[in-house]
């Protein structure tokens, strides 16, 4: 695979998509603070922005390396953070499933107006484009509909429920698993031409 610039920005036609920068921990952290927010995502909520530079870091090296592409989406008008989209390299997790999953959060503030459908979208065309992967694939807490109606309106299609699917608290968190192959996504592309 060839190297991809850290600049890239992906446009869509409400969002700019650009790599994670500083600016983002505050609003990032503001958004940690909503109860419930980080309930469905592997990460707990940090004690203090601080604990967020690692994220930062890593993902800057996830880029050099090829296995990681982070987006933060900003709303065209008024350059307001909205949310995240991640493409992450699963090659360490075994052969079960695709070497490649998405993962995303929407901030509380424009949930439900479907940016989060709309950042989702465009990374999947970066990650089918560039990236090159064949197929991706990404799951939910079973009780996140949102996140469910997210990946179902960009084409993912329910492949199993996993009901140890992430531990949260010492506590196992069901979720459901999707799937979104390259050729599915192609023959969805054509549909809609």
């Amino acid at each position: 695979m060839k190297k991809i610039p850290v600049d890239t920005v992906l446009e869509s036609s409400r969002l700019f998509l650009k790599p994670p920068v500083l600016e983002d921990i505050p609003v990032i952290f503001e958004a940690t603070r909503t109860p419930g927010f980080n309930e469905g995502m592997l990460w707990d909520p940090p004690a203090d922005e601080g604990e967020m530079l690692p994220f930062f870091e890593r993902s800057l090296a996830g880029w050099q390396d090829l296995k990681e592409f982070n987006f933060s989406a900003y709303e065209r008008k008024s350059c307001c953070l909205t949310g995240r989209v991640g493409l992450h390299s699963n090659k360490s997790c075994g052969e079960e499933i695709a070497p490649w999953y998405i993962g995303y959060f929407t901030l509380p503030q424009y949930q439900g107006k479907g940016y989060g459908s709309e950042a989702v979208r465009r990374v999947v065309q970066f990650a089918f484009e560039v990236v090159e992967v064949e197929e991706i694939t990404s799951s939910h807490a079973v009780w996140n509909e949102a996140s469910g109606r997210i990946l179902e309106k960009n084409g993912f299609q329910f492949v199993k429920h996993l009901p140890q699917g992430f531990q949260k608290r010492g506590e196992w968190v069901a979720e459901k698993q999707y799937l979104l192959t390259k050729e599915r996504w192609q023959c969805l592309q054509e549909g809609q031409s």
